[in-house]
């Protein structure tokens, strides 16, 4: 998952706005359509939200998200996300941002997977790595 930060995220860090263990942060995923902008900087900026049974508009919630420090870094992390299978769910998800809904529904970060995917044909496991999001100063 290669990330690419929204040009507010710096400043948001620096006014101390996220608090990634305790806020409410949410993937959204979005189709081919979206066009990523780095001045885009809140969810109403972001299009083409995928639509489809088991995916609630507003995103996936960033559940038991965790961080931990190292030499002048700290590494986010999350639970993997799983999204059941249905026949009405959506298969034409490629791009996804992290937001803050707790803080004005703030962009963090942007990412665009290697293909489409969805849960129409399977269960979808959205597996955050243990370095999903690494921070160093």
């Amino acid at each position: 998952m290669a990330l690419t930060q929204y040009n507010r995220f710096a400043n948001d860090l620096a006014d101390g706005l996220h608090a990634f263990e305790a806020d409410d942060m949410r993937l959204f995923l979005m189709t081919t359509a979206y066009t990523f902008s780095a001045a885009h900087n809140t969810t109403a900026d972001l299009t083409n939200e995928v639509t489809g049974t088991n995916y609630s508009a507003g995103g996936l919630p960033w559940d038991t998200a965790s961080a931990s420090t190292g030499d002048n870094t700290c590494e986010i992390t999350a639970a993997d996300e799983v999204v059941a299978q249905d026949g009405s769910g959506f298969a034409d998800a490629l791009k996804y941002a992290l937001q803050n809904a707790d803080k004005s529904n703030a962009l963090i970060t942007y990412g665009a997977a290697g293909g489409v995917f969805g849960n129409v044909a399977g269960q979808l496991t959205i597996d955050y790595p243990a370095n999903f999001l690494t921070i160093t100063v």
